[in-house]
């Protein structure tokens, strides 16, 4: 890998803050690195399983499920950003509308939750205003 900003080619790897930087000019060559590698252990009856989990784009941690972990292992908000996500590319679809919408329905979903002002609303509501608004 060579740096874009100088193309020197001293680039050093910091495994503990996940990122990558040329040693020459500073510029970060790599943000939040992400191991997508797959592991496998060993279950109580001698069965292998996949150790890992999955982060979709925008979301803050991984599942925690699991022994010993209660729930979705997700948390309330990134469940209420995903389900109007999801009712918004509903709507999207069935008005046969672009990816354009969904993207900025979606920010104005966000804006409005961080204003609590989906608290004692519908979320289908709020979520069909947010892409009306569009």
């Amino acid at each position: 890998m060579a740096c874009k900003a100088c193309n020197g080619t001293e680039i050093e790897h910091d495994a503990a803050q996940g990122m990558s930087y040329c040693t020459g000019c500073g510029e970060v060559c790599e943000e939040n690195t992400i191991v997508s590698e797959v592991t496998f252990g060993e279950a109580a009856s001698g069965a292998a399983v996949v150790q890992g989990s999955f982060v979709r784009a925008g979301q803050t941690r991984a599942n925690m499920t699991g022994p010993g972990r209660f729930g979705s292992g997700q948390e309330s908000r990134e469940m209420t950003l995903y389900n109007s996500r999801r009712r918004i590319q509903q709507l999207t679809t069935a008005l046969h509308l672009s990816e354009h919408y969904i993207d900025t329905a979606q920010r104005y979903f966000q804006l409005a939750l961080n204003m609590q002002i989906t608290r004692g609303r519908r979320a289908m509501y709020v979520s069909a205003a947010c892409l009306y608004i569009v």
